[in-house]
């Protein structure tokens, strides 16, 4: 299933819920930073799309294997947006590694894995998570999946 279908599904269900303040006042800003320009075309591998799922909805850094212009790289990224343009998935991050904005396309992102070690961003640690106080603590309900057993 498309990353657009996964997200307007969990909007839906979490909207419909009633919640505190704190939590709502989280989902209003996830909103905000959710575009839906039309139905992407290009999609990405399940296991990928969880883990960016996950790290978006958590803002937790995640380390991803892309194939760019350049040939394959691997970056350090937080996902600050998701751009859900007609014919692509376009990520808007914050490159840990190169400490500047960058925008990904989804479909050429051909690993990801949520950072486990610290991560630096202008000389402030930001543990594997972004966010502050007991931010090294992902919240309950988002789990990427194991990888797939070998039969």
């Amino acid at each position: 299933m498309p990353l657009h279908r996964h997200l307007g599904t969990a909007l839906d269900k979490v909207e419909s819920a009633p919640l505190p303040p704190r939590p709502a006042r989280e989902l209003s800003a996830l909103q905000r930073s959710l575009s839906f320009v039309g139905v992407p075309a290009q999609s990405c591998p399940p296991e990928v799309r969880a883990v960016i799922e996950c790290a978006w909805v958590e803002q937790r850094a995640v380390v991803i294997s892309y194939e760019g212009a350049r040939g394959p790289a691997e970056r350090s990224v937080r996902v600050r947006a998701v751009v859900m343009e007609r014919t692509e998935t376009l990520l808007n991050c914050d490159d840990l590694d190169k400490g500047e904005p960058r925008q990904f396309r989804l479909h050429r992102i051909t690993a990801a894995r949520l950072a486990q070690r610290s991560v630096e961003l202008g000389g402030v640690d930001l543990g594997g998570r972004h966010g502050g106080a007991g931010a090294s603590r992902p919240r309950r309900g988002c789990r990427p999946p194991l990888a797939p057993r070998q039969r």
